[in-house]
């Protein structure tokens, strides 16, 4: 049963006497309820965020291994080359200046890409922590609502608790009423007796 349709019968079963007593209570009622249905909704939303900075987050780690491998292939690679181009340099030295100035442009463009993976794998580390950070505030603001609506439940046991509460105390306010109005009775009784009698 939807909670309008709920709210609604529990108000149709009472006297207008004891909606009037209870009005005030009814509107904190409902007014802790609204907002018991829109911390729900606001966690939902926070639980859908984590997701998404979840998956964000193992996106990223694995765009990190990547570039980590990518950045120990470079570094092998590019003692392997520097130690090639030595060698070449060296041995072909009499060759004259030009082939030497090629492989120092090899060196150069290597050591260029070698910076640019280190940079890349900088970047990414940087964006690893901010998403970590982020995450972390996520969870934060996870628990700040849930112990918002575990607040919320506790109010709402203690108005229904003080709801019925006054109901047993009508409930015998009435029933002692109608006590005393039969003793009335019984006692207009007994004297109208001994008048006649």
């Amino acid at each position: 049963m939807p909670l309008n349709e709920e709210k609604l019968m529990l108000r149709l079963k009472q006297s207008p006497e004891q909606l009037t007593a209870n009005m005030g209570n009814w509107e904190e009622f409902e007014e802790a309820l609204e907002q018991k249905e829109q911390t729900e909704e606001r966690l939902k939303v926070l639980r859908k965020e984590l997701e998404s900075l979840r998956g964000n987050v193992t996106r990223a780690e694995v765009i990190t291994k990547a570039a980590k491998k990518k950045h120990y292939d470079g570094n092998v690679k590019f003692q392997e080359l520097q130690a090639v181009i030595t060698k070449a340099a060296k041995k072909k030295h009499y060759d004259g200046n030009v082939k030497f100035q090629e492989l120092q442009a090899k060196f150069r463009a290597a050591d260029a890409v070698r910076q640019t993976a280190n940079n890349h794998l900088r970047s990414l580390r940087i964006q690893l922590k901010e998403k970590e950070e982020e995450k972390a505030r996520i969870e934060e603001l996870r628990r700040e609502e849930e112990a918002r609506l575990k607040e919320q439940s506790q109010l709402e046991e203690k108005a229904k608790a003080e709801a019925a509460c006054e109901r047993k105390k009508r409930k015998a306010e009435r029933a002692q009423a109608r006590a005393a109005a039969k003793h009335k009775k019984k006692s207009n009784r007994r004297k109208r007796r001994k008048r006649r009698s």
